[in-house]
């Protein structure tokens, strides 16, 4: 988490950080901390750069509370393809378990509707995923 610190300026470094809304609500903060100057963020790097006066706040007490900062849920939007991503999982599940019990009960054309349902869901899956597959 803390890269390095001196007195009067900790760097953050953590790969949440290169998500931008997240960088900035960790930004925003760490702004609004007691004794803070200025804050930079940079999410293409994945960092967080905290100015700060240690006659306000000790050093050891705003590492603790900028880790903090970086410990806590994002509570803004999700990407499209982690929506796509998280869709697609629960369809092939939900298609999944049916299509397996309408095999073993005998209902050919059932499992096979569903079967298909699965490889649509899978091939969702898969889409978001094409460019890391096929390196």
């Amino acid at each position: 988490m803390i890269a390095s610190a001196i007195p009067g300026r900790i760097r953050v470094r953590d790969g949440r950080l290169k998500q931008a809304g997240f960088a900035q609500q960790v930004a925003e903060a760490a702004q609004a901390l007691a004794g803070v100057s200025a804050v930079r963020s940079n999410p293409a790097a994945g960092s967080l750069v905290v100015h700060y006066d240690t006659a306000v706040t000790a050093e050891e007490e705003m590492e603790e509370r900028v880790e903090a900062l970086c410990l806590a849920p994002y509570a803004g939007p999700r990407s499209l393809r982690a929506r796509v991503a998280q869709a697609s999982k629960i369809g092939m599940l939900a298609t999944l378990v049916p299509s397996l019990a309408f095999a073993v009960s005998g209902y050919k054309k059932l499992h096979v509707l569903t079967g298909a349902g699965f490889l649509l869901f899978a091939g969702m899956h898969m889409a978001g995923y094409s460019e890391r597959l096929l390196k």
